[in-house]
């Protein structure tokens, strides 16, 4: 048995087994059943051998997939969150903190918070910095202190 359905020749999308043992994805078979013939009548018939489909049953199908190592995966979630960060700070680079209103300060604190949570988790120098500025806007609010990372 090969992984791919014969209709679509992709993987299996929610496969589903007819009667008579073809396995099709449960969006193709279904496409093929509800078309309608030459003459108007929908398909009851296996596309592969024309043998009466009969009830779909769900199966299972272990797909083997070959895992990326944990070490890589991590690297690539780290060097995303670090852009998302740059990015973030690229766009308020024009503005100076001191005469920023208290609401720009929360956007961008939010942001960076939410947006890079893997790479100030990981980074020490960057976690310190980002807590220091926090504190630093906990003069405007004390909002500011629930950003800090621990």
């Amino acid at each position: 048995m090969n992984d791919f359905c014969s209709i679509c020749l992709e993987k299996y999308k929610n496969p589903r087994k007819t009667q008579c043992g073809h396995i099709f994805c449960q969006g193709c078979i279904h496409g093929w059943i509800n078309e309608e013939d030459f003459y108007g009548q929908k398909k009851s018939s296996c596309p592969m051998c024309r043998q009466n489909i009969g009830v779909l049953s769900r199966i299972n199908i272990k797909i083997t997939k070959k895992k990326e190592p944990i070490k890589r995966v991590y690297r690539t979630r780290y060097k995303v969150a670090e852009e998302k960060i740059q990015r973030i700070l690229n766009t308020y680079v024009g503005v100076d903190t001191n005469s920023a209103s208290g609401e720009e300060l929360w956007e961008m604190a939010q942001k960076i918070s939410r947006e890079g949570k893997v790479y100030l988790c990981h980074n020490k120098q960057m976690k310190e910095t980002f807590n220091k500025k926090m504190r630093e806007f906990s003069e405007y609010d004390n909002k500011f202190l629930t950003l800090i990372k621990r």
